[in-house]
C-alpha cells in the first residue's frame, strides 16, 4: 500500500469517526439544526472520499457499488499482485 492510499485511508477513517459521533450526538439531540448540517456535511464528504478511493483503488467496503456483475472485482488484480507489479 503506498502512502497516497494510506493518507486517504486515514483521512476518510477520520471523517467516517466524525460523521458517526454527529449521529450520536443527533440521537439525543435530534432538532439540533447545527448538528444535522454538519452531519450531512460529513455524510457529503465521506462519500466523496470513498468515491475517490474506490475510484482509484477498488472497493472499501462489501457494501461498494460492484457495477452490474456484482462480482467485478474478483477479475482484477489482488492487493499485493498490485504492489508487486511496482
Amino acid at each position: 500500500m503506498d502512502n497516497t492510499q494510506k493518507s486517504l485511508l486515514r483521512k476518510i477513517s477520520g471523517v467516517q469517526f466524525a460523521f458517526i459521533e454527529c449521529c450520536m450526538f443527533l440521537d439525543t439531540h435530534p432538532d439540533d439544526a447545527e448538528a444535522q448540517s454538519k452531519a450531512e456535511m460529513y455524510r457529503e464528504k465521506l462519500k466523496a472520499m470513498i468515491k475517490q478511493y474506490e475510484d482509484s483503488y477498488g472497493p472499501l467496503t462489501l457494501s461498494s457499488d460492484f457495477g452490474n456483475d456484482g462480482f467485478d472485482w474478483i477479475n482484477d488484480p489482488w492487493p499485493w499482485e498490485k504492489e508487486a507489479n511496482k
